[in-house]
């Protein structure tokens, strides 16, 4: 009886240790998936570079085309004016120069007028500007943006002649 007992409490404890090691291999492997997939996000994001100008905020984008980078950097640039305080922006895409899909193109047309709203966007873009479908269906939809393949034009869309300097607290951004 107590050799019975003594095999049951010798089963119970491999089970209890087999459970703990099952129990850390899911923790293992939920880590690891957890890695990958941060890993895959920093993937998914264009390389930006912002930088707060004395009229708008600048972006500089870098990286290769995708669907899901381009709504993050449509996130991005909501999110930045927002929390510094501006409502110009310019987007430079120059460094991300490849053909974006039609269908992806009316998408991202549609998330710009949905998430802009309020925001004066110049973006430079050599593929998309000749033609600027992003453009026409953002702006059908409410958004004061435009493309353009030269900066300078770019900046005197986003710039009014009498802009002023802006001070972090004042709204003329």
């Amino acid at each position: 009886m107590i050799t019975q007992m003594i095999e049951e409490l010798k089963s119970e404890r491999r089970s209890s240790q087999l459970g703990l090691v099952t129990c850390a291999h899911r923790s293992l492997r939920h880590s690891i998936a957890l890695v990958e997939t941060l890993s895959r996000a920093d993937k998914l994001a264009y390389n930006a570079q912002i930088v707060e100008e004395p009229h708008y905020l600048r972006i500089n984008c870098s990286g290769s085309y995708s669907r899901a980078r381009s709504e993050q950097l449509i996130a991005l640039v909501r999110r930045e004016a927002d929390e510094r305080r501006y409502t110009r922006v310019l987007v430079d895409l120059q460094a991300v120069g490849e053909t974006v899909p039609n269908l992806d193109r009316f998408h991202l047309g549609e998330m710009c007028a949905a998430m802009l709203r309020g925001l004066r966007v110049a973006v430079i873009d050599l593929t998309e500007a000749p033609d600027a479908f992003v453009e026409t269906v953002a702006v059908n939809r409410g958004a004061t943006m435009r493309l353009f393949i030269a900066e300078s034009e770019a900046l005197a869309w986003l710039l009014p002649q009498h802009a002023k300097p802006c001070t972090r607290t004042g709204d003329s951004r």
